[in-house]
């Protein structure tokens, strides 16, 4: 079994848990190749998913994840200076946000309809989990319209569904939700992903930020991590 895990930091899984770390441990003989890169918008994960499948037709399943940075890059500008500077500096890097619900539809689609075109590898498309694990949250409410997006091209195209999304969402509705969201850019850019690298370090984050499956809004907690790959899992076992 050869999978390509396609996306941006959910996939790259280097600031919190790593869900594609999971399938590589419980899944010792398959060829797995994680190919997720922070900060990419849908539109960067589109041009890199024809190069991947340009370069290798060996693959079984891909796994596209994309969408978080084109609902959380706009957000920057309401944040602090250094939150704006790095907004600046991704937009100069050609991480161009389709914020606009109807451009990130038409991209989704295109995108999908190129790779059932030049690949017979299925193709699993995943929703997003959160934007903050407050549920009331303007970027969680304008996730749930991208979320349909997915869901909709998803059975329009014929592909698998991993609907983490929806499972986020049903846990996160059992618990006590807290409003926090990338609260510190240092945070997010060094001292975060140095304290996961430490023993049990995603898991202190969340506790000491009263987090449930997420470090800091966004990036996975193991809980997290182990939503994802159950659900993702689901889906595989059905071929």
């Amino acid at each position: 079994m050869k999978i390509l895990f396609i996306g941006n930091s959910i996939i790259q899984g280097v600031l919190g848990e790593s869900f594609v770390k999971l399938f590589a441990r419980e899944n010792p003989n398959w060829i797995i190749k994680n190919s997720g890169i922070g900060g990419d918008t849908l539109t960067n994960v589109s041009e890199r998913v024809i190069t991947e499948l340009s370069h290798d037709a060996g693959i079984d399943f891909i796994v596209f994840e994309s969408g978080y940075n084109d609902i959380i890059l706009p957000y920057f500008n309401k944040r602090g200076f250094l939150f704006r500077l790095a907004l600046k500096f991704l937009l100069f890097r050609g991480r161009n946000p389709l914020s606009d619900p109807i451009a990130f539809k038409a991209e989704y689609k295109k995108i999908v309809g190129k790779m059932k075109e030049i690949t017979s590898a299925k193709i699993v498309l995943m929703t997003l989990g959160c934007i903050n694990e407050n549920l009331q949250f303007e970027l969680n409410i304008k996730r749930l319209e991208f979320n349909q997006i997915i869901r909709e091209i998803a059975e329009e195209k014929g592909c698998l569904l991993a609907d983490v999304g929806q499972q986020f969402e049903f846990v996160l509705s059992q618990r006590n939700q807290t409003n926090y969201i990338l609260k510190s850019f240092w945070n997010s850019v060094y001292f975060d992903r140095k304290a996961c690298n430490t023993t049990n370090g995603a898991k202190k984050l969340s506790s000491k930020r009263s987090l449930q499956l997420t470090i800091d809004g966004v990036h996975l907690n193991s809980d997290g991590a182990e939503i994802f790959k159950s659900v993702i899992q689901t889906q595989i076992n059905t071929i």
